[in-house]
């Protein structure tokens, strides 16, 4: 069985962009240079309403036994809608930052670097989703992609380095059409992305 690649995109480093992923088709995340975060949301093409859950998704993976805090099968729309959005079909890393749901944001720049003006992921998000019309304030929760962080003692929150290596990636089946939307994490300032954002790669396909 071969893969039909129906499109690709780059997408630069500290920036964002979105795709249609009709069901069926899958939805390729691919780290390009290596090491780079991936924050990744997901909405009901039909209804920008229904987004994805992070704790919703990580909630219901462990209690079906099919995923961790950082690795999960099936992704989650948040209540009332709760429906399958995206199906984890090949994962080369296995890591990721699955369980809280956040990006990087004026807030955590500011609380955490003291730094007011900076590319943020909501910032590439919202800049990704403008076309098709979504809101700001309806961009979901987050699945960070290739992220790896730890808490320490119940009070640290501790940004690690990416474990992707160049050509990474992870192949997420759509269960219903979504409008999918990444942002390469612009942080330089934190150890997630080695110091150094690089570039993403998307591809959506379908099996010949």
């Amino acid at each position: 069985m071969s893969r039909q690649v129906l499109e690709s995109i780059t997408i630069p480093k500290c920036e964002g962009r979105a795709v249609e992923v009709r069901a069926g088709q899958v939805l390729r995340i691919t780290a390009i240079d290596g090491a780079q975060v991936a924050d990744s949301t997901f909405v009901a093409l039909d209804n920008p309403r229904e987004g994805y859950h992070a704790g919703q998704t990580v909630a219901l993976n462990m209690l079906a036994g099919t995923g961790t805090m950082r690795r999960i099968t099936t992704l989650w729309s948040r209540p009332p809608y709760e429906r399958p959005m995206l199906t984890v079909i090949d994962d080369s890393v296995g890591v990721h930052f699955a369980w809280n749901g956040g990006r990087c944001s004026p807030g955590v720049y500011s609380i955490r670097d003291g730094v007011s003006e900076h590319r943020t992921c909501q910032g590439n998000l919202e800049e990704a989703v403008q076309p098709w019309g979504v809101d700001p304030d309806l961009i979901p929760d987050v699945f960070n992609v290739f992220m790896f962080t730890d808490v320490e003692n119940e009070d640290t929150l501790v940004f690690r380095p990416s474990p992707a290596t160049e050509g990474d990636y992870i192949d997420l089946r759509a269960e219903i059409d979504v409008l999918a939307a990444v942002s390469a994490c612009p942080s330089e300032t934190s150890a997630s992305n080695h110091g150094e954002p690089t570039r993403l790669g998307l591809e959506v396909w379908v099996n010949n």
